[in-house]
């Protein structure tokens, strides 16, 4: 599925800085016009806690109760979602929305009900928006326009599951022990951007 309004951040790594790399890209970007954040993890019970325990950030959808960016969702989707409401102001999406996004959302699911839910979730976004996205899955079923990968370099500390090539991404941002400048390759995301 094409997504030509979608900006990917994903990496091989937790705590390397996607989330500031997102930050800065809605700062630079919500300038321009509406910006959506999104989150996005794969529901896997045989992980365990390798994402964080989200249980608490997610409220279920029954089909009488979905909420109208939610219409069109059959009631066998196995999802969670929820829209950020700022009550817990270090979530990720909740960073979001302080950066400057209009609004954000996590969504969590297995593969099939993910496709079908972000497919349904972006087609009710105004039609010139944007949607800055976090996440290790999405590039499985979405082609973005920019997707940009953080490669966790030596020493190999927060590794997660990847299996996605490095070649895939737009561009590919080097962490090793030092932080990169992440509002530095926010401003390279944005040229590159302009250029397609």
């Amino acid at each position: 599925m094409d997504m030509p309004n979608l900006i990917l951040v994903t990496g091989n790594g937790r705590n390397v800085g996607k989330t500031t790399l997102v930050e800065a890209l809605i700062k630079l970007l919500c300038q321009r016009g509406s910006v959506y954040g999104l989150k996005v993890i794969r529901q896997d019970s045989s992980k365990g806690d390798s994402h964080g325990d989200h249980s608490n950030l997610f409220k279920s959808y029954r089909l009488d109760e979905k909420p109208s960016h939610l219409a069109g969702l059959d009631s066998q989707c196995n999802l969670k979602i929820e829209e950020e409401t700022l009550q817990y102001p270090n979530k990720d999406t909740a960073r979001m929305v302080k950066a400057g996004a209009k609004r954000a959302w996590i969504i969590e699911g297995n593969d099939v009900d993910l496709e079908h839910a972000v497919f349904t979730w972006s087609s009710q976004l105004e039609s010139n928006s944007i949607v800055i996205c976090e996440s290790a899955i999405l590039r499985e079923f979405v082609r973005p326009k920019v997707m940009v990968a953080i490669k966790q370099s030596p020493p190999w500390d927060n590794l997660k599951e990847w299996k996605y090539p490095f070649n895939l991404a737009d561009i590919v941002i080097e962490k090793g022990s030092e932080m990169p400048d992440y509002n530095l390759w926010a401003k390279k995301v944005v040229e590159l951007i302009n250029l397609r």
